[in-house]
């Protein structure tokens, strides 16, 4: 009896171990980092999600007055003086959903009018002299382009070729 009991007793710390073994290998490859260690990459994604950085591509932590104030020209994102640039997704939703014309239907807007072949590689709301726009980045063959929206009636400001 006094063995049977042991067996379970060891079976059942071990089914523990293999337990936390699972929890800190998924915590590990869905956060980029061990269970309570943070990720010390030069930018944070605080959606919960940690994008993987390449290695070999060194993170940005030093920015110009320029660099920075361009950066926290979008709405939610912020540099800390360490460097560290912060995205506040819920201030970017907030955001989105105070405007008429939703990121989707920018979407579709900024596709229409590029025709067949585009594919859209972002889309971010700018304000420009007290006018929100949906920025939107798309690709047609080898031209970058850069459709502004605005965001209350889907009304196209600028169509320019990046670059």
């Amino acid at each position: 009896m006094k063995q049977r009991k042991r067996v379970l007793l060891l079976s059942g710390m071990a089914a523990l171990i293999v337990l936390a073994a699972g929890a800190g290998i998924y915590t590990y490859m869905r956060y980029g980092s061990p269970p309570g260690k943070e990720s010390t990459s030069g930018s944070e994604i605080e959606s919960g999600d940690k994008e993987s950085v390449s290695s070999e591509t060194p993170s940005k932590t030093e920015y110009t007055e320029e660099e920075k104030a361009l950066v926290e020209s979008q709405t939610g994102v912020t540099v800390a003086d360490d460097g560290v640039m912060h995205v506040d997704l819920g201030t970017i939703m907030a955001e989105e959903e105070s405007v008429n014309i939703k990121r989707e239907e920018a979407y579709s807007l900024a596709l229409e009018s590029l025709g067949e072949g585009a594919k859209i590689e972002s889309a971010s709301i700018q304000e420009h002299e007290e006018t929100k726009y949906w920025v939107v980045r798309a690709i047609k063959g080898d031209e970058s382009w850069q459709i502004w929206l605005n965001a209350d009636n889907g009304e196209e400001f600028i169509k320019q070729k990046d670059g």
